[in-house]
């Protein structure tokens, strides 16, 4: 019968505490995360509709001037209204780029809660022995494997397959011709034909 020493079962011990205690760590990490983006998203959600709201007001108004013959002083404010209305369409859509990026980010909390959630990326290199300088924490859209003397680069995180191919051919319209799809699964790397 085999024989463990009882330093070896401590030493076991002790990486499976520190492995619940990471888990633990990551669990109120994303639990704050997913607060955050609710928050967030009604945040969105009323200034969007804040937007539309005054956004309709003008044109409501902007019709009503028109169609009652406006002096000249009237026809002036309409052009103030057309260019707070191109305002506001800029600012819709940048809360929509934003609540895009919102939405990326959830898709990568949600795989760490749900570990037979597929995940998928978009490869951009690969480099054998070789890693890159380390990247700012305010670009959080790589995702850096290293696989032994192998270290990948991937950009975004995304639910859908269609997502990620959207992704890529911009990649490869901007010079990345070697770009392909990666997929994930429990944070590991399986074949794409395993997703399906």
């Amino acid at each position: 019968m085999p024989y463990v020493e009882e330093k070896h079962l401590v030493r076991l011990h002790e990486s499976l505490e520190k492995k619940e205690q990471s888990e633990e760590r990551l669990l109120r990490v994303l639990k704050k995360e997913r607060s955050a983006y609710a928050l967030s998203k009604k945040k969105h959600l009323v200034v969007s509709g804040v937007l539309l709201f005054l956004l309709a007001c003008s044109i409501t108004w902007g019709v009503i001037t028109y169609v009652s013959e406006p002096s000249e002083q009237v026809r002036a404010s309409e052009t103030i209204g057309i260019e707070e209305v191109e305002e506001l369409r800029q600012t819709i859509a940048g809360l929509r780029s934003e609540n895009e990026a919102l939405k990326r980010s959830l898709v990568l909390a949600d795989s760490l809660l749900d570990p037979e959630r597929l995940l998928y990326t978009v490869q951009v290199g690969a480099f054998e022995e070789r890693k890159l300088p380390l990247l700012s924490r305010a670009f959080d859209g790589m995702k850096v494997t290293s696989d032994q003397s192998i270290n990948r680069y991937a950009l975004g995180n995304f639910a859908t397959l269609e997502e990620a191919r959207e992704l890529r051919k911009e990649l490869i319209t901007m010079g990345f011709e070697d770009a392909f799809i990666a997929s994930y699964r429990n944070g590991k790397r399986i074949k794409i034909e395993e997703a399906f």
